[in-house]
């Protein structure tokens, strides 16, 4: 019995001398039990590049878990920690409407800013792309002496050029450069209008331009010269002695100066017609009629009953001519000074007819002319291998013919003073002793007696 106490006593003894606790005791820290009758075991710690997934517990060890890696779609929200695994979120895509104003990197979102929109008064001087904003830069504004060469747009810049003479231009000289006595307050860089007719009355003269208006200057005894300020869209004048016509777009005749206003009654017009050294004036309807007025002091070259359609028609001091649709030639009015007011048979088919003091002439459809009348001052010699003519006109006892290549000839009574050549011609008018030319530069050029009062005004 004794015996057996003793080995109970060392065997208590062993047991209470380990190193693990009883089996009903916590382990100590640092330690958990896996299981009951199990001895403790040491927490196992998270290496690099593991997180805590879960915290130890006296009877669990703690969980580790490798860092998650963001995608090469994703950047890192929050970096891991010793408990938290790294947070990762897609990176944003920039929208159509958008630019890359920032790229992503590991620990940041792509940056995107809304596209710059072009305002009025700007152009697209650089494309947007993926990465880049539209680049808008204001249109350029002309310096002082330059006027707008092409105007701005949405994706192009303004240009400028220097101004030059013949258009409005702001700034520059002082005054600025003007379209002379044509600028009527234009806007800059705005085109001169270009001259397509003179007029020569008996000391006055008329041009029209292409945009419809008209200006006269000279002696204006009777008011020839002054032109109803609310006459517009002119496509043609005639001037006679006394008074100034103009035709306008709807074939409408405004008169001014001596004389009666053009009839009521004249039906749509088509061409107008006057002579310098008369006061008659005549008109052709689109239906190739023709009717003429005159002021109270004169009776009005009416024309004879039952003058066929005609395509042009001319007046002259006594008298007027027309062509008709087959060529020929009818004149009316006062006879010449040699007593003859018959018209030659054999002139061929004609397309123009000019009338002057004494005289007529006429052209055929091959540009040739043809004159009769009075022959006092040599105004029915044409000259001898004259060029073609593409127009006529007659005034006075002279006539002047104009050629396809902008040469002008003239015949007749002589004048005092007469250019070297007569070069870059559109238009004549001549009146004895004056002639006056419309130039391909738009200039006016008068030469003979009394030519000084018919020089193109200022502004």
């Amino acid at each position: 019995m004794h015996h057996r106490l003793l080995l109970a006593f060392a065997l208590f003894t062993v047991a209470c001398d380990g190193n693990d606790p009883p089996a009903d005791e916590p382990c100590p820290a640092g330690h958990f039990r896996p299981g009951p009758g199990l001895d403790c075991e040491a927490h196992t710690a998270c290496g690099d590049g593991e997180h805590e997934a879960a915290p130890p517990t006296a009877y669990s060890d703690r969980v580790c878990r490798a860092h998650t890696t963001c995608a090469a779609t994703e950047y890192e929200i929050a970096a891991p920690t010793a408990t938290d695994d790294r947070r990762c979120r897609a990176i944003t895509a920039c929208s159509a409407a958008e630019y890359e104003l920032a790229p992503p990197s590991a620990s940041r979102d792509r940056l995107c800013a809304p596209l710059s929109t072009c305002e009025a008064g700007e152009w697209e001087a650089a494309a947007s792309s993926a990465t880049r904003d539209r680049l808008c830069l204001p249109h350029r504004v002309c310096d002082v002496g330059e006027v707008l060469r092409t105007a701005g747009t949405a994706t192009s810049d303004a240009s400028c050029r220097a101004c030059i003479p013949g258009e409005f231009c702001a700034g520059g000289d002082t005054p600025p450069m003007r379209c002379d006595w044509r600028d009527r307050d234009r806007d800059p860089g705005t085109p001169c209008p270009s001259l397509v007719q003179i007029a020569v009355g008996a000391g006055h003269l008329c041009a029209l331009d292409d945009t419809g208006a008209v200006r006269c200057w000279g002696a204006s005894r009777d008011g020839q010269t002054n032109v109803p300020s609310s006459l517009t869209d002119v496509v043609q004048l005639a001037a006679s002695s006394t008074h100034t016509c103009a035709l306008d777009a709807a074939g409408d005749v405004t008169c001014w100066g001596a004389g009666p206003v053009a009839p009521a009654d004249l039906g749509t017009i088509v061409q107008l017609a006057g002579g310098p050294d008369g006061s008659n004036t005549c008109a052709r309807d689109d239906a190739g009629g023709v009717r003429c007025w005159a002021p109270a002091f004169q009776d009005p070259l009416t024309p004879p009953a039952g003058l066929a359609p005609t395509v042009d028609v001319a007046v002259g001091m006594t008298s007027a001519c027309a062509v008709d649709e087959l060529g020929d030639v009818t004149c009316w009015g006062g006879r010449y000074a040699d007593g003859t007011d018959v018209v030659p048979s054999d002139l061929g088919a004609i397309v123009q007819v000019s009338v002057g003091t004494t005289h007529a002439c006429a052209r055929d459809d091959a540009g040739g002319v043809r004159c009769w009348g009075s022959d006092g001052d040599g105004q029915l010699e044409v000259p001898e291998g004259m060029p073609p003519a593409t127009r006529i006109t007659t005034g006075g006892p002279r006539t002047c013919a104009v050629h396809a290549d902008g040469t002008a000839t003239c015949w007749g009574a002589a004048l005092g003073v007469r250019p070297a050549a007569l070069e870059g011609i559109v238009q004549i008018a001549p009146f004895y002793p004056v002639d006056c030319a419309l130039r391909t530069d738009d200039a006016i050029e008068c030469w003979g007696a009394g030519a000084g009062a018919l020089v193109t005004p200022g502004p």
